[in-house]
């Protein structure tokens, strides 16, 4: 039961740092793709890999006791940058308005 546990635990850990990862990996590609020269957004996109990184690193060293916490702070960070997409979708962000694709 317990061995369960911690495969299943190890399993999840590792799927919520993979998943964060790759939004790191999607923001810092298109940082070095253009953004990094628009002003506030490329920042806001620098910024974003690195809490990204952080974060996944974070989701793998940290004891099981404070997971909870871990996991709240991982929601927060994807639902802002989900937000985040949504309103440089609709109304623009810092003046940027990301265009849709395909138009």
């Amino acid at each position: 039961m317990a061995t369960e546990r911690t495969a299943a635990l190890i399993a999840l850990r590792l799927a919520a740092a993979g998943t964060v990862v790759a939004m790191g990996a999607i923001h810092l590609h298109l940082w070095y793709d253009g953004y990094r020269y628009l002003d506030a957004i490329g920042t806001l996109f620098l910024l974003n890999a690195i809490g990204a990184g952080l974060l996944a690193l974070s989701l793998l060293i940290t004891p099981t006791r404070l997971l909870p916490v871990l996991a709240t702070l991982g929601t927060l960070f994807a639902a802002g940058t989900l937000v985040a997409l949504i309103v440089s979708l609709t109304s623009g962000l810092s003046g940027f308005q990301e265009w849709r694709w395909p138009c």
